[in-house]
């Protein structure tokens, strides 16, 4: 709700792929891990990111549209005929993956359905870990840019705003967003507010819950506050 979005594309030989044996995804790594390993692959392995940023996702009406118009520029960046494509699926099926790419980059999926590449797609990427290593791997490393990337961009957020992680549920990433409804800091720090995002309008509900002094109690009644949201919804 708070800051950029990251996508990362890698590509590589599976030659290339020897000195990340047993590499996870990032989320199976500390926060420092992941800067250690973000390092490490930057220097042997081809790169490209894309930024969707806060005041991107406001002005969007259809975030998924977007982040397969900044995917398909990651795609394209490295495309050559008979490349393998592997993307870590967010759709919820191959077929809304396709009609969405139809519609948002026709060219690159005429080469699809024309053989001329192949398209991976994975939901779960852990369920493939041991049977399609090469594919797991492939998603493995460009998590862990765009991971390493987010966390160094809160990081600084953090220390300039005092914004947190950004995370939903977070006491200080809601307390930072309800000083940028109330205007009460400037309009560079209210461009990092994901404005169309359900949570600020529930941050709006209960203003009272991230007024200063309450931290403590908002994070002893966390489960709580979070019952009282499932009940709003």
């Amino acid at each position: 709700m708070i800051g950029s979005i990251f996508l990362a594309a890698v590509k590589f030989e599976k030659n290339e792929l020897k000195r990340f044996r047993g590499i996870r995804e990032c989320k199976c790594y500390s926060q420092k891990r992941i800067q250690e390993l973000a390092k490490e692959i930057r220097k042997h392995i081809l790169f490209k990111v894309a930024e969707i940023t806060a005041e991107e996702i406001s002005k969007s009406s259809n975030l998924n549209d977007l982040e397969m118009f900044k995917a398909c520029k990651l795609i394209e960046h490295f495309y050559e005929p008979g490349i393998t494509i592997v993307v870590d699926n967010w759709e919820v099926s191959r077929k809304m993956f396709m009609k969405r790419l139809k519609r948002i980059d026709l060219s690159l999926w005429k080469r699809i359905q024309d053989k001329e590449c192949q398209l991976v797609l994975v939901h779960n990427c852990e369920r493939i870990r041991r049977s399609k290593p090469i594919i797991y791997k492939a998603i493995a490393l460009a998590s862990i840019i765009a991971k390493q990337l987010r966390d160094s961009q809160m990081i600084e957020l953090d220390k300039k705003y005092g914004v947190g992680f950004g995370n939903p549920n977070e006491w200080k990433s809601r307390h930072f967003i309800l000083k940028c409804i109330r205007k009460e800091l400037d309009e560079e720090a209210r461009k990092l507010v994901r404005w169309n995002w359900q949570t600020i309008e529930k941050v709006k509900s209960h203003p009272e819950w991230y007024e200063d002094g309450t931290e403590e109690w908002y994070n002893k009644t966390k489960k709580q506050v979070r019952e009282m949201f499932r009940e709003e919804q």
